[in-house]
């Protein structure tokens, strides 16, 4: 993959992939934890659809495992939990290797997937890369599905070809407070306002302040709040 594709191409388990196993970021722990928040961000695109409590737990647990907030053990009882829900609903054939046609049970496989196979936690798939591709191609049908997750994926991982230098001197009291706010309330539509914060603190790389300034989507992961919050 080159840089132009990474920018333009529409094509999310195509980037997961190079990730993986062309550059390695996600290979890193800040990259696995990003990858593991990517999945529950394209979760929470179809929130409406995990309607039974087993799977709405499944990605928040994910979500506090990322940051370190729960444990191992919380995490596998929390996918263990979707997986026997899956299980009890008969209509649903217990096999990861066949893609449903069924939304909501795409969705389902997804909360699985982010509590327990988004990081490359082998144990049914046969690679790390196919894992966290599943997520992307059962709710990525769509093109405009396609495409969000895409912008998801260079909202969470940058530029791997070009990493945006960051100066310790933009990490002032106001940009690192906004940035931490943005984090906790999950409200990145004020994304902006973090890009003047950062313009007052001396901030003129226009990647950084480019994207935040994007219309998105964004979520937890981002790497510009990320680096002000020193998670990488």
């Amino acid at each position: 993959m080159t840089e132009q594709e990474w920018s333009a191409r529409p094509a999310p388990w195509a980037m997961v992939t190079h990730l993986l196993n062309r550059c390695g970021t996600a290979r890193t722990k800040a990259g696995r934890r990003k990858l593991r928040l990517f999945g529950c961000a394209c979760c929470r695109r179809v929130w409406h659809l995990l309607t039974h409590p087993t799977a709405r737990v499944a990605v928040e647990t994910a979500e506090r495992f990322a940051d370190g907030q729960t444990t191992q053990a919380e995490l596998d009882n929390a996918a263990r939990q979707v997986e026997e829900a899956l299980d009890a609903d008969r209509r649903i054939p217990w096999d990861l290797r066949q893609p449903r046609d069924d939304r909501t049970t795409q969705a389902y496989y997804a909360a699985w997937i982010a509590a327990g196979k988004v990081c490359g936690k082998a144990a049914r798939a046969a690679s790390a890369s196919s894992e966290a591709g599943i997520v992307f191609r059962w709710l990525g049908g769509e093109a405009a599905e396609v495409e969000a997750q895409a912008r998801l994926l260079r909202c969470t991982f940058g530029n791997p070809f070009r990493p945006a230098a960051f100066s310790s001197t933009w990490r002032t009291g106001s940009a690192v407070s906004i940035a931490r706010q943005l984090y906790e309330s999950r409200d990145f539509l004020t994304l902006p306002i973090l890009a003047d914060a950062l313009q007052d603190a001396g901030c003129d790389n226009d990647d950084i302040l480019d994207h935040c300034r994007a219309p998105g989507p964004h979520d937890r992961g981002c790497w510009v709040v990320d680096q002000l919050l020193q998670k990488e």
